[in-house]
């Protein structure tokens, strides 16, 4: 009879995001506002929502990290473990534990499925603008 894998030990989970991570979602609230301003910025009207949608992503974005700063303030410095041995490590969530790799892609995927929606927008915009002479 197999034996159940050992529950991983309390050193073993993480409880931090990998600074990474927070890079990703610096990345993609920025191609967000470019792909935003750069589209939509010359449309008119659309100048005031485009500055709305810049502020507010500024804000979703500034919040996790300064609560990241602010969470490693006055910690000792740990040398930065690799992304790859991070992700296939656990991370503790609400319920329990999963996979980073995992909970890195839950994290991401909502702000890359916008700024990739509204790139797919813009060009689509674009081009029939363009097509139809309204440019």
């Amino acid at each position: 009879m197999a034996s159940k894998p050992a529950p991983p030990s309390a050193e073993h989970i993480r409880d931090r995001l990998h600074p990474l991570v927070y890079k990703a979602i610096i990345g993609l609230t920025i191609w967000l506002v470019l792909t935003v301003w750069t589209l939509f910025g010359d449309a008119g009207d659309l100048l005031t929502v485009a500055l709305v949608v810049s502020t507010f992503f500024f804000i979703l974005t500034a919040i996790p990290l300064l609560l990241f700063y602010v969470g490693t303030k006055g910690t000792p410095r740990r040398p930065e473990e690799a992304f790859m041995k991070w992700a296939s490590g656990d991370f503790d969530v609400w319920r329990g534990s999963m996979k980073g790799g995992n909970a890195a892609i839950e994290i991401l995927l909502p702000i890359a499925a916008v700024a990739g929606g509204m790139t797919a927008f813009g060009l689509v915009l674009h081009f029939t603008a363009k097509s139809a002479g309204l440019y």
